[in-house]
C-alpha cells in the first residue's frame, strides 16, 4: 500500500530512465533520510511482486526494465484494488465533500460524509469548516437545515465554476485521476470508462475533435454535472450569457444528444454543456461562420500588434495566424463563458520566456478590450509557447534516417515549442507535426520513434521506441534525453563529463607548476554547476539599445515621412543602420502606417534586419509638433521610437521593458516636459532597474 509521497517518487522515476538522487530529493522536497524511507517502502512493495528493486548506482537511480513496465502499468491502472487502497489527503477530503454536495440532489447529513470519507465525526466537522472557509472567497456558502441537509448556495455559475476548478487542478502539476476515480466509485456514479466510450462515439458521429487530455477532463466534468443538471432548481439564466451565437455549432448538437442520453432536455443545460465543449474541444482549421471570422480577425490584430511591439516581422504571416487561430478558438470561448483553465507550466514559462510573455500579454490587449475583461496569465502562458515556437523555428538541414512523432495530450499549444526543440536536438531525425494519442494509429506505420509528454500507459502495446519528455525542456533535460535516445536507438553511451576523468586529461597537458591552480578552478566549476547549461543568448536591455546620442528633443517635422526619416538619422549617423533600412521603413509607411502607432501618441517604425542592421539599437525622438499617421484611435504622434533589431531574440528583454515603459503616465509626462536628453535617459535607466526579473 503506497502513500502519495511514494506515488510522487514513482511518477518522477517514470518520466526518465536517468534520474539523479539529488534531483529526486529536490523535486519531492525530501531529505536524504525521507527519500531512503520512501524508497524502502516502494522496494518492499516491488519485491512482493517478485520484481527487481529500484537501486542507486552511485548517485544515479537504476530501474530494471520489468520493474519499470510494472510501475507504469500500475500508475495508470483503473483496477478496484488500487482505488480501494487509496487514502485521501486533507485537501482531497475537502474536495470530496464539495463534489459530494455538488453532485448529490438528495438529503446529505454528517453521517453521509462519515460513510463516504471513512473518517471520524470530528474529522468531518473539521473538513466542513475548512470547506466553508475556502468557499467564502468565491461567494459560495455551505449551508445546512433539517429539511434539506447540507447544500451549496450562491450563484449557480460560480458553484459550477468551482467544480471545474477542482477537476482541472487534478490534471495540472501531477495528473491525479485516481482521486477522481475514487470519488466516482465511492458514490456509485457512472464509471469513467463507460462515460468516455459514450462521449468518444458521439464525438465521432458529429465530427467533433478533442485533444486527448481535454476529452478526459470533459468526461469527468460531465460525470459530476449529470445529476446536478437534472435538478430544476439549479440553472443559469440564459439571457445573461452569449449563448445565442452557439446554437449552429457541432458542439450544440453534441451537447443536446449527450444530455438526451441522460434524460436531460433543459435548454439551459444544453447551452451550458455546449459552452464547456467550445472551451475544451479543438478549434476548426478554417473560419466560415460569422463568429469564426470574428475570432480570426482578433487573432490577426493580435499578431499585428505583436509584430509592432516586438519589432519582429513574422515569416509566413498567414500560416502562423491560422495556427494561432486553431489554438485560440477554445481560449476565446473559455474567456467568453468564464471557464477556468489551469496551466501547470505557467511559472516555468514565465521564468524561461518572461520577456516574450510580457510582449504577448501586451499584444492581447486588443482581445482584452474586445471582451472587456483581463486575460488570465494561464491563457497568456499557453499563447507564449506558440510565439516561442515561431521565434525558435529551426530549419531542417540534415538527411533524416528515422521518422519521429510527438504526442502531446495537451494539444498543439504546448507541443509546438517541443517540436522545434526536438528537431534541434536530433537533426538526424525527421519529425512529423505533433498529434494527440487518439490519432496515433493513423501515422504509426510511418514512424520509427515516439516522443510523448504523457505518462499514461497507452504506449505499452506499441512496438516502437518511445520516450517521455517535458513540454518545456531545460538544457539538462535535453542532455539526458540525448543520452537515453542514443543508447536505446543506437546503443551509443552518451556520457556526462566526470571530474576525475576531465582532470586526468588536463594533467597530461598542463605544466605541473600550473596544475594546482587548474585543479582548484576545475573543482569550483564542478561544485557550482555539476552539469553546465549551454550559454544563453545575449539579452539586451532597453538602455543597451537607447544610447545617449540616439535621443532627440523638439524635432520639427511636417509629416510622418519627415518624422520617421529624422527619427532614424541618429542611427544612420552612428552606423548601426543603413540607408536601405530607412527605405524599407518608408515602404511600410506607404503601405499602412497605422499599425506603427502602438499606443496613444507613440509610433515605433521598424523593418526586417536583413535590410541593413549592423547593431541592435533604438532611437527616441520627441516631436515639437505632433503629426498624423492614420491611426484614428492613437493619433496624433508626438513620440517616435525607431527600432532596429539584429535577430529575433536578443532584443526581447528590452522590448518587454519598453512595453511597460510606454504604459507609464509618468514617463509620458517626462517626455512632454523634459529639457534635456539626459533627463529622459536617466528616467529610462531608473525605470528599468525597478522591473521584476524572472
Amino acid at each position: 500500500m503506497l502513500d502519495e509521497r511514494s506515488m510522487q517518487i514513482i511518477k518522477i522515476l517514470l518520466a526518465s530512465t536517468y534520474v539523479l538522487k539529488q534531483e529526486l530529493m529536490q523535486k519531492c522536497k525530501l531529505t536524504k533520510r525521507q527519500l531512503e524511507y520512501s524508497m524502502d517502502k516502494i522496494n518492499d512493495w516491488v519485491k512482493s511482486q517478485h520484481l527487481q528493486p529500484i537501486r542507486f548506482n552511485g548517485d544515479q537511480v537504476s530501474v530494471d526494465s520489468e520493474t519499470y513496465a510494472f510501475l507504469l502499468k500500475m500508475l495508470n491502472t483503473k483496477k478496484k484494488t488500487v482505488i480501494a487502497n487509496y487514502f485521501l489527503s486533507n485537501q482531497e477530503r475537502v474536495d470530496f465533500l464539495y463534489l459530494m454536495i455538488f453532485s448529490h440532489s438528495g438529503y446529505l447529513s454528517v453521517e453521509h460524509f462519515i460513510s463516504g470519507l471513512q473518517v471520524s465525526k470530528s474529522t468531518v466537522f473539521k473538513d466542513i469548516n475548512a470547506l466553508k472557509a475556502l468557499l467564502t472567497d468565491y461567494g459560495i456558502a455551505l449551508e445546512y437545515n433539517r429539511k434539506s441537509g447540507y447544500y451549496l448556495s450562491g450563484e449557480e455559475k460560480t458553484i459550477r465554476h468551482y467544480m471545474l476548478c477542482i477537476v482541472l487542478r487534478y490534471f495540472s502539476e501531477e495528473t491525479n485521476r485516481r482521486f477522481l476515480d475514487f470519488f466516482i466509485e465511492s458514490n456509485h456514479m457512472i464509471s469513467f470508462p463507460e462515460m468516455l466510450e459514450a462521449i468518444v462515439e458521439l464525438s465521432k458521429s458529429v465530427q467533433l475533435t478533442f485533444v486527448e487530455n481535454r476529452m478526459i477532463e470533459f468526461t469527468y466534468i460531465y460525470i459530476f454535472l449529470r445529476e446536478r443538471l437534472k435538478d430544476d432548481s439549479t440553472f443559469i439564466p440564459i439571457a445573461l450569457a452569449n449563448y445565442h451565437e452557439i446554437k449552429d455549432t457541432p458542439e450544440y448538437t453534441f451537447a443536446k444528444q449527450l444530455l438526451k442520453h441522460s434524460d436531460i432536455e433543459k435548454e439551459e443545460a444544453v447551452l451550458y454543456i455546449c459552452s464547456c465543449l467550445l472551451g475544451f474541444s479543438t478549434g476548426v482549421k478554417e473560419a466560415h461562420s460569422k463568429k469564426q471570422l470574428e475570432i480570426l480577425q482578433l487573432v490577426e490584430r493580435m499578431l499585428d500588434r505583436f509584430e509592432a511591439l516586438s519589432g519582429i516581422v513574422v515569416e509566413n504571416h498567414q500560416f502562423v495566424c491560422s495556427q494561432i487561430y486553431i489554438h485560440f478558438q477554445p481560449t476565446y470561448y473559455r474567456l467568453l463563458f468564464n471557464l477556468p483553465v489551469i496551466n501547470p507550466l505557467k511559472e516555468e514559462i514565465r521564468r524561461k520566456y518572461n520577456s516574450l510573455f510580457l510582449l504577448v500579454k501586451a499584444s492581447l490587449k486588443t482581445i482584452s478590450d474586445h471582451l472587456n475583461m483581463p486575460i488570465p496569465d494561464d491563457e497568456i502562458a499557453f499563447l507564449t509557447l506558440h510565439f516561442a515556437s515561431i521565434i525558435d523555428n529551426f530549419e531542417q538541414k540534415y538527411h533524416r534516417k528515422k521518422t519521429a512523432i510527438i504526442i502531446c495530450p495537451n494539444g498543439i499549444g504546448s507541443s509546438m515549442l517541443l517540436y522545434s526543440q526536438l528537431k534541434a536536438i536530433f537533426p538526424e531525425i525527421f519529425f512529423l507535426e505533433p498529434i494527440d494519442y487518439l490519432k496515433l494509429d493513423d501515422v504509426l506505420d510511418q514512424v520509427d520513434v515516439i516522443f510523448t509528454t504523457s505518462t499514461e500507459g497507452h504506449y505499452f502495446n506499441v512496438k516502437k521506441p518511445f520516450f517521455f519528455v517535458s513540454p518545456i525542456m531545460t538544457d539538462i533535460d535535453a542532455m539526458r534525453l540525448k543520452q537515453e535516445v542514443y543508447y536505446k536507438l543506437h546503443q551509443i553511451a552518451y556520457h556526462y563529463p566526470n571530474y576525475t576523468h576531465v582532470f586526468n586529461i588536463i594533467k597530461r597537458y598542463v605544466p605541473e607548476a600550473d596544475l594546482e591552480a587548474a585543479e582548484d578552478e576545475l573543482k569550483q566549476s564542478f561544485i557550482e554547476t555539476p552539469i553546465v547549461d549551454k550559454p544563453s543568448k545575449e539579452k539586451l536591455t532597453l538602455t543597451d539599445l537607447i544610447q545617449p546620442d540616439y535621443l532627440q528633443l523638439d524635432v520639427l517635422a511636417k509629416n510622418k515621412w519627415e518624422a520617421v526619416e529624422k527619427a532614424a538619422q541618429p542611427l544612420l549617423q552612428s552606423g548601426t543602420i543603413t540607408e536601405a533600412y530607412i527605405g524599407k521603413m518608408m515602404e511600410s509607411l506607404a503601405l499602412d502606417s497605422s499599425y506603427l502607432v502602438i499606443a496613444p501618441n507613440i509610433a515605433m517604425p521598424h523593418a526586417k534586419s536583413e535590410y541593413g542592421v549592423n547593431k541592435p539599437c533604438m532611437s527616441l525622438t520627441v516631436l515639437a509638433e505632433p503629426v498624423i499617421f492614420g491611426n484614428e484611435k492613437n493619433d496624433p504622434v508626438n513620440y517616435i521610437f525607431c527600432l532596429a533589431a539584429k535577430d529575433k531574440e536578443s532584443h526581447l528583454t528590452a522590448m518587454s521593458s519598453f512595453v511597460q515603459l510606454i504604459s507609464s503616465e509618468e514617463f509620458i509626462s517626462t517626455l512632454a516636459t523634459a529639457h534635456s536628453t539626459e533627463e529622459v535617459l536617466q528616467y529610462i535607466k531608473n525605470f528599468e532597474a525597478t522591473l521584476e526579473l524572472y
